[in-house]
Order: C-alpha cells, then structure tokens, then sequence
C-alpha cells in the first residue's frame, strides 16, 4: 500500500532511523510495540557496510543520554570481556542510536552493544541454571544422608530390641531353672523327714 516493492538495495527496519532494527525479510509479525516500519535509501541512512577503526573523538560519550561510553563498550564487547562489560553499566544503555548516529567512523555501536546484551542473558541464564542443578544435587544428597541416618536409626534400634528380648529369655530361664531345683530340694527334704519319722516309730522302745 505504500509502494514498497522489496528492492534489494533498500533495507527493511522496524521502528525508526534511530533505534529501529534491520529485518532479513518481510515476513516477520508487525506488534503494538512496534512504531515505524522504515525503509530508507543510501541518502537518507548512512552505510555501516565497511566501518573505520575508532579515532576516540568522544562524540558517543558527548551525545549519550544515559552518560555512558559507548567506545569502551564497543571495545569490552569486541573482546568478549563480560566483567568490562558490566562495569561499563552496558544495562543502563537504552540503545537510542545517538551514539552510532553522530560516529564518524561509522561504527554500528548499538548492534555490538545489543550482542553484548544478548550475551550477558545467555551468561546470567546458564548462571541460573548452574545454581539450580547445584542446589537440586545438594538437595538430594541431603535427603539421602537422612535417608541413611534414618535406616542406621532404625538397624540399629532393631538390633537393640532383639538383644533385649534375647537378654529377657535368658533371664526368664535361669529364673525357671533356680525354681525347679528349689522345689526338688523341698521335696527332698520333705521325703528325708518322713524317713525319719517313719524311722523312729519302727525302733521299739528300751527298757
């Protein structure tokens, strides 16, 4: 309806000249979040085709709303160094484009900032995940050494009671045991004083 015919020479950007992003292709959804589906020739966007080494003019520092460095960010990311990154509070960039609009250089700032970004996710995700293993591991290591404790616990709350019971018997038959001999003494002595008795009446009186 606009009379875009898809030219190849013509890039295809969502949002603006500023902070839009280029598209390989068309077919890609248009969103509510989305402003502006811009399309520029060579006049009207400069070319990032083939950029120029830094010349640290400080033009990206000078314009960056969010009182950033955008060359040492540029320069962190390059290198892949996360920690430089963070403390060059790449998070506070809000990628506005100023930074990449006024280079002289032509440096795509914002498209190394955005990687970088997209890089510290992808870091803090597998962080996040590492964490979660580690405590999920510990976690069961933990229910198994109670798992453990608990069966020792009970082995030997088992062995206890069987000596226990064992002890019991032993004692139970010695008291039986001591019970049969006193009652076969008692009966002893009871046939030994019949004897006697009977004894003294079968002997006749002496003159």
């Amino acid at each position: 309806k606009c009379g875009w015919h898809g030219e190849a020479k013509n890039e295809l950007i969502l949002g603006g000249p500023m902070m839009g992003f280029t598209v390989p292709t068309p077919d890609v959804s248009v969103t509510k979040t989305i402003n502006c589906v811009f399309s520029p020739d060579s006049t009207e966007v400069m070319s990032y085709d083939n950029p120029l080494e830094c010349i640290r003019c400080g033009r990206c520092a000078r314009v960056c709303p969010s009182r950033l460095l955008p060359f040492a960010l540029v320069k962190a990311a390059k290198a892949g160094d996360s920690e430089a990154i963070q403390r060059e509070r790449i998070r506070d960039c809000i990628e506005c484009g100023c930074c990449a609009f006024v280079c002289p250089s032509r440096i795509p700032l914002v498209r190394y900032i955005r990687i970088a970004k997209a890089r510290i996710r992808e870091e803090s995700a597998e962080a996040r995940k590492k964490q979660n293993t580690e405590r999920l591991i510990a976690e069961k290591l933990s229910r198994e050494e109670k798992i453990a404790a608990a069966r020792k616990a009970r082995i030997a709350a088992l062995k206890e009671g069987a000596s226990t019971t064992a002890s019991a018997g032993t004692t139970a038959h010695a008291s039986a045991s001591a019970a049969e001999n006193t009652a076969a003494k008692t009966a002893d002595s009871a046939a030994n004083i019949e004897e006697r008795k009977t004894g003294t009446a079968a002997k006749p009186k002496s003159s």
